[in-house]
């Protein structure tokens, strides 16, 4: 069932699985005026499964609908059946690409294929995470425990969440951002407009680390009652002068977290394989969290001809890293 933005969010507020990239802030961060974006759920009174995603329109072929991920209240698979079931038949999508960022299920899998999806040819992001269970939280391996160690030696250093940032305090995280995609030679940062969309969703919260007052490195965190996704990081020149600047801001979030009744962490993918990013690995492979897999991608195409159309646009077109 189709509905407007407004409707949409209301009725998943009290979700309990709401992955990041189907939060209201995620979508303020993405939001043009030049796209069009739809917003489904499977019951107006008591829905338990939804999704938005935004709509290209493309020559002789119709509409594709782009989702990343799926919202659930629960995870009934006669339910994910029907909700898919109608995304595709009710006419306004040629081609569904679906990235569902929640755990792996077999049965979802299974929900998916009834419905008509298939996997995509070729996988064009990461199908795995780690995840940190925050209710035993382990002993970290030794590369963090020795960073977090040397860091809270350093004179001054502070933790803090920041609850109601200032646009001066956030114009300064943005900086840093830009700082941290300078240093790793990354095409994309988060800018002022984009941190203020996220803090404007009381689901998120921002986390840094301070010297003698002065903010080094910062972390956004989406929490939605007990479960937590990782968001993005900011390091700073300054905190690159420190050893372990980032492994005490990571432990000092996820004590924070525990002492809330959060009971779960996700590092929000790991882009194992993919050169260059053997460090981002490591780094969250040292929380000694567990490496899960998503339930991943998905295509449904009107069309047999369209999954290669696909696999030509993402190759070819937009030069997306195959996984």
């Amino acid at each position: 069932m189709k509905v407007d933005r407004e409707i949409f969010f209301n009725l998943i507020n009290e979700f309990q699985f709401i992955p990041l990239y189907q939060s209201e802030g995620y979508f303020k961060t993405k939001y043009s005026g030049s796209k069009k974006y739809d917003f489904h759920v499977n019951h107006l009174g008591n829905p338990s499964i939804g999704c938005w995603g935004y709509v290209i329109k493309i020559p002789f072929v119709g509409n594709l609908f782009y989702v990343e991920s799926l919202v659930y209240r629960d995870t009934e698979r006669t339910s994910l059946v029907n909700f898919l079931r109608e995304l595709v038949s009710n006419g306004l999508y040629s081609i569904i690409n679906l990235n569902d960022d929640n755990i792996y299920n077999p049965y979802v899998e299974q929900s998916f294929r009834e419905a008509g999806f298939r996997r995509p040819l070729g996988q064009w992001g990461t199908a795995l995470t780690v995840v940190v269970d925050l209710k035993d939280l382990k002993p970290y391996k030794s590369n963090w425990k020795k960073n977090i160690g040397k860091a809270a030696k350093i004179p001054g250093l502070s933790f803090q969440e920041i609850n109601t940032p200032s646009d001066k305090l956030l114009d300064d995280i943005a900086q840093l951002f830009i700082e941290n995609s300078e240093i790793k030679q990354l095409s994309y940062h988060y800018t002022l407009a984009d941190l203020s969309a996220f803090m404007s969703d009381k689901k998120y919260r921002l986390y840094t680390v301070n010297i003698n007052g002065e903010i080094i490195a910062a972390r956004i965190i989406f929490v939605n009652k007990q479960y937590s996704y990782d968001v993005s990081t900011a390091n700073g020149r300054k905190s690159r002068e420190y050893r372990g600047v980032t492994h005490y801001l990571c432990s000092k979030i996820f004590e924070e977290l525990q002492s809330e009744g959060v009971v779960f962490f996700d590092f929000s993918r790991i882009p194992t394989g993919r050169k260059g990013a053997e460090g981002v690995c490591l780094f969250k492979s040292g929380s000694n969290g567990v490496l899960v897999q998503y339930n991943g991608y998905w295509l449904y195409t009107k069309k047999n001809c369209y999954r290669y159309m696909m696999y030509f646009i993402n190759k070819f077109i937009r030069k997306k890293y195959e996984y």
